[in-house]
């Protein structure tokens, strides 16, 4: 499920996944992982290889991940689309 991403960012953790709909979304937004071709093993294991090999990099997409957390979970993302919608609503009976 897509929530998963945003759980596992919230410990820090970079993820690796295949292109899918969802993860290409979140990865682009949140720049902590790495999104491989779908069926490509071997692209995903290069992936996985190459930033164990860079601990700096590794570092830089751990912060990463838990600050795009930090700023979307539920509580926040919740009030913001309320706002939204009040906002509309004014707007709309103005």
């Amino acid at each position: 499920p897509s929530c998963t991403y945003l759980e596992a960012s919230g410990s820090g953790l970079v993820i690796m996944g295949y292109d899918n709909k969802m993860w290409r979304n979140f990865a682009n937004q949140a720049r902590n992982g790495h999104v491989s071709r779908m069926g490509r093993p071997e692209e995903l294991a290069q992936a996985i290889k190459s930033i164990l090999a860079k601990p700096e990099e590794m570092a830089t997409r751990a912060r990463r991940s838990r600050e795009f957390a930090l700023e979307h979970y539920f509580e926040r993302e919740f009030s913001r689309r309320i706002d939204s919608i009040q906002e509309f609503l004014l707007e709309s009976t103005a």
